[in-house]
């Protein structure tokens, strides 16, 4: 992967703030993106047009093996120290993890480590050198993880048809969840092990910015659909006196559905033109489709 001369200088001064936050042996980019936000307007400063880019970095944070989780949530950390007007997209392993990865022949890690830019490297710990990138049964994983998606609608079908709300909700997450950790699998190889959808969406926009587009969090009503799902998982198992609507249960469940219908979409686009990310026209020909 190559970054420009102007990306290393946006991404370094965070990359420094990660190091002495976190202390980690290797920091690896294997994604990044850039949009362009243009404004006019007769009210608009500077001339009456003003343009804005916004960056976001996807890293491999590769920590020590005695390092303990519980000491810092390193994700959450490092997300955290990103200085404007940059983002980045985290996960993070150990490096024992990591080379047991490799050893394995995980395609991620494999992909990561051949092709990845290194942003920082303390040089005390080394990473097995990989050398090719393993093939991977595209269709069989894509069929395992979009068969347990169907099963998880039909369910939530059954539960709504009973007014099993927070059931439907429920369920919905685990359509949503299924069909994530599926398309990271097929697009990446890297098995998320993750509930947090809005991790999980973080980590498909490497490959595609259109299973996002189903959640934009852009308005307050968007932020409150995805809290309604995110937040099933747990407050239907654990939250004493947990109820919700069966309004706001229809909306998770129909976006839910339109998440799992453009997963499969996105998967047959990958198969049938044979690259790992789609062609941009066809991909934002699934973005008007996905309009609701």
């Amino acid at each position: 992967m190559v970054l420009s001369k102007a990306q290393e200088d946006l991404i370094t001064p965070t990359i420094q703030k990660i190091v002495d936050k976190i202390k980690p042996e290797i920091i690896i980019c294997y994604g990044s993106r850039t949009t362009t936000l243009i404004e006019s307007g007769i009210f608009v400063m500077e001339n009456g047009s003003r343009e804005r880019e916004f960056h976001t970095f996807d890293l491999l944070i590769i920590t020590s093996d005695e390092l303990k989780p519980e000491h810092i949530n390193i994700v959450e950390t490092a997300e955290k120290e990103a200085i404007s007007p940059i983002k980045v997209h985290c996960m993070t392993h150990k490096i024992g993890y990591v080379n047991g990865a490799v050893r394995n022949s995980v395609r991620f890690f494999c992909s990561v480590i051949l092709k990845g830019r290194v942003l920082f490297d303390r040089g005390e710990k080394k990473l097995i050198e990989c050398e090719n990138i393993p093939e991977q049964d595209l269709a069989v994983t894509w069929e395992w993880w979009y068969d347990l998606a169907q099963k998880y609608l039909g369910l939530a079908d059954h539960a709504f048809g009973n007014g099993w709300y927070k059931q439907t909700a429920f369920l919905a997450h685990q359509v949503v969840e299924s069909t994530c950790i599926g398309l990271l699998q097929v697009f990446t190889g890297y098995r998320a092990r993750s509930h947090n959808i809005r991790r999980l969406l973080k980590l498909t926009q490497t490959f595609s910015v259109l299973p996002g587009t189903i959640f934009p969090s852009v308005t307050c009503e968007e932020r409150t659909i995805l809290s309604l799902l995110t937040n099933a998982y747990l407050d239907t198992r654990y939250k004493t006196g947990y109820e919700i609507s069966k309004a706001d249960t229809a909306v998770v469940l129909d976006r839910a559905k339109l998440f799992i219908s453009r997963g499969d979409d996105l998967y047959r686009l990958q198969t049938s033109n044979n690259l790992v990310v789609e062609p941009l026209a066809e991909q934002f020909e699934l973005l008007k489709e996905a309009r609701f």
